[in-house]
């Protein structure tokens, strides 16, 4: 049965699962976060959890891992379970570590091996959708030049935010939102037949630093998450498109040619 102590966060990069994750966080939730990413810099007790230590600490072999993932994966998260000790937990997940375990015939238009795994081993999916895929492409490209991924009030005072002036291309714009647009339909549909799946919007989540009621509602009525606190330690720098992008003019001729205008009004 799926389990509401068990999430895993299904999103692409620059969706604002750091931001809704601190809210989990708040609730009791443990944070293991990117697990499958390959980062050697990441800190405690995502370190511990994260797949990569887990590989080098059990001894799998390259070909367990080509011939044999699930098995691998029932090992790791048997692993998670006992890390945790009881405490409900939380995964994210990038579109792009979704292969990451994939087995070496797995063809590649079917669902990832991942999802049945996560599915298998009862967690409940929270997939987070940014509608507007013109400002995902363009804040990955403002945290690309800045080295400024992530906003924690904890961490960085609103006044230390970098600015930035940028010339976009205009034609990658197009095609970066046709691929993330196509992307998030793909994954939507991989999730279909998942029992214990719900879908949060970016643009939906918060207001006045806090989780609005109507997201805490859905995950209660769809998942059995209940959140009592809803405040995140994370902003959203205050940023002018107009400002940042020097040719904005022409990106959004172009987005408006592509019949994207409402992205860019």
């Amino acid at each position: 049965m799926p389990d509401s102590k068990k999430l895993v966060l299904i999103a692409s990069q620059r969706s604002g699962t750091h931001a809704f994750g601190s809210v989990l966080a708040r609730n009791g939730y443990l944070n293991f976060d990117e697990v499958f990413h390959p980062n050697d810099a990441i800190q405690e007790p995502q370190k511990s959890a994260q797949f990569k230590t887990f590989l080098n600490s059990d001894g799998t072999k390259a070909i367990e891992m080509l011939y044999e993932p699930e098995t691998l994966t029932r090992r790791y998260f048997t692993h998670l379970d006992q890390f945790a000790d009881g405490a409900p937990f939380y995964i994210d997940v990038k579109y792009n570590s979704l292969y990451y375990l994939n087995h070496v015939f797995y063809d590649g238009f079917s669902a990832p091996r991942l999802i049945a795994d996560f599915r298998a081993a009862g967690f409940s999916f929270i997939h987070v959708v940014r509608r507007n895929a013109f400002e995902r492409h363009l804040s990955a490209v403002i945290a690309s030049a800045t080295k400024q991924w992530h906003f924690d009030a904890n961490k960085i005072d609103k006044s230390d935010v970098k600015s930035v002036r940028l010339e976009i291309d205009p034609g990658q714009c197009v095609f970066a939102v046709r691929q993330h647009m196509a992307a998030v339909q793909r994954v939507e549909g991989w999730l279909s037949q998942v029992p214990a799946k719900t879908t949060v919007y970016y643009e939906d989540m918060f207001a006045d630093d806090h989780l609005v009621q109507a997201v805490v509602r859905q995950l209660r009525s769809t998942l059995g998450v209940t959140l009592e606190a809803t405040e995140t330690e994370y902003f959203k720098p205050d940023r002018s498109i107009s400002d940042v992008v020097t040719n904005y003019g022409a990106v959004r001729k172009a987005m408006a040619d592509a019949g994207f205008a409402w992205m860019t009004p």
